[in-house]
Parts: structure tokens; sequence; C-alpha cells
């Protein structure tokens, strides 16, 4: 395990026309109608990755299993609807089953919170839906309870959180993930990293007539299905994980974007968690926060 004691300010890369750019678009923004703007999918801005905070804002982490074969028109506005009304506190990945875009994570995922029954369903933070719900004690579950058990997970506190650098290098990219908690944490916590893929061409999905676009696809996971282990019972400094010259050739460079999460391991199906969660697009940093 590398821990770094981090003294003094991180310094990253300058993107000085980055900046300028974004300056640029900015003022442009001024003259463009409220109702044209997509909120899911901002500007990014490269930060300085400073000390970690002395408190670390929460995040939610939706996981979401579709397919082609089902229709999943509300389900995808449902999600996109949390994204913007929660603006960088949501983040989602969309796992597909039964098409051309299914990976092996599907599996690890569902059968890890205890199975999957029907199509679209989701889960939120890898916790149990609230009891006061229809489907209360379930981890993976319909689209009615996703709101309410959103907004539930926002209210709690994490005493993680992660701050994240990438870069592309033509077909190649590489990140670290920066890691720091407050308290220790006694249990077995992972850092999972999902690269995720916007705007990718359905073939034939159901529910839909002409061209319709997946977002927030899961296309690849940098570290082992279930986590890498990270040791959080120390509170001493900050933990260092590096992802280097992963192969992104079969993607679109400028829809990647990365989700880094850490997430706690129970014996059973219904006391897994995730503590906290950070998403870049690929290609910048993310601060803590």
């Amino acid at each position: 395990m590398i821990r770094i004691k981090m003294k003094n300010k991180m310094k990253t890369r300058p993107f000085r026309w980055l900046k300028i750019s974004l300056m640029i678009a900015v003022i442009g923004s001024m003259f463009v109608l409220d109702g044209c703007v997509d909120n899911e999918d901002p500007i990014p801005v490269d930060e300085q990755i400073t000390d970690p905070p002395a408190n670390f804002v929460k995040k939610v982490m939706i996981e979401m299993f579709n397919g082609e074969d089902f229709d999943v028109k509300d389900a995808d506005a449902e999600i996109k609807s949390l994204i913007t009304s929660y603006a960088g506190k949501v983040y989602s990945a969309s796992m597909h089953f039964n098409d051309h875009l299914q990976i092996s994570q599907h599996d690890v995922v569902t059968q890890h919170l205890g199975g999957i029954t029907a199509y679209p369903r989701s889960a939120i933070d890898r916790v149990p839906a609230d009891e006061g719900s229809s489907q209360a004690g379930e981890t993976i579950y319909s689209r009615g309870l996703w709101n309410v058990n959103t907004d539930l997970r926002l209210q709690e506190k994490s005493n993680v959180g992660l701050a994240i650098q990438s870069a592309i290098t033509g077909n190649t990219a590489s990140c670290e993930v920066l890691i720091s908690n407050n308290q220790a944490i006694i249990a077995d916590t992972r850092l999972t990293v999902y690269l995720i893929e916007n705007s990718i061409n359905a073939i034939d999905q159901n529910g839909v007539t002409g061209t319709y676009k997946h977002d927030r696809v899961l296309r690849r996971v940098l570290t082992a299905g279930l986590g890498n282990t990270i040791d959080l019972k120390d509170v001493s400094g900050t933990i260092s994980r590096s992802f280097n010259s992963f192969d992104i050739s079969s993607y679109n460079a400028s829809n990647l974007y990365i989700i880094a999460f850490i997430n706690k391991v129970g014996p059973n199906s219904d006391t897994h968690e995730i503590l906290n969660v950070q998403q870049v697009k690929l290609g910048n940093t993310k601060n803590w926060n």
C-alpha cells in the first residue's frame, strides 16, 4: 500500500489552452437559453488536487441494469433526472444484459447483490431499499424507488473521499485515484474503478423508433470486479492507486468517463455498501468534493 503525506498542494498539468477555451465557452453560454443546456454532461473543468478536506461530500453511485431487449426509455429518463437534479452528487453506470454491450461485470455485481428478477432495475450505493418501500430489503429494485432512496443516501455522511487525475495519450489512457479517510474504517473496503461511455448507438432497442443512444454504459472495469483491497483502518495521509496505459481504441475517447468508488464488502448481499464515489471526464482532473 502506498500512503502519501501531502504537505504541499499537488500540481496538475497546466492545460492553459483548455482554460482559455473554457472562458470563451462560458462567455458564449451567457447568450444561450437555459432550456438548451444539458447539465448531465457539463463542460469539464480541469482542477488542481489539494490536500484532502476535513470533511467529504457524500455522493451516490447508481448501478443500472438494462438491455436492448427491454423498454428502458422511462428508466433512462429517471437516471438522467437524478443526475441533473443532484448535480455533481449522483453518478451512474449502466450494465447491459443480453446485447452487444454486455460485459462480465453485469453478472459479478448482480450475483454479489443477491440476483436480479427483472429489467430495468438499479442498485443505489449497493444498500437495500428503504424499509418503508414495497421492495424493502432488496438491493436491486425498480424505478419508482430510485428517487427516494437516492435522496436518503445523500443525507448520509461519508468518512472517505476520492480525487482523480487522468490523461489520454493516443489510443491509451491512464488515471490515478487518490483516497483519503478522516476516520478509521474497520471493514473489508475496496476501490473499484469503472470506465463508462456516453452516446453509443443502439442496434435494436426495444420500445423506440428511429435513433436511440445509450449513455453511461460500463465498458471496462480497471480493478477486480468487486474492487481492489484498500486498507482504511489508519488515518494518515493519502492512498494512491494508478492504472496506466489501458487501451481505449475501441471507444470514442471524447465520450469516456472514469468513475471510482470505495465499496465495503459485507458477509452477505444486504450488508454491502458504496461509501463514496467520484467521477471525471477522461483526460481531466477532479479534486476532492
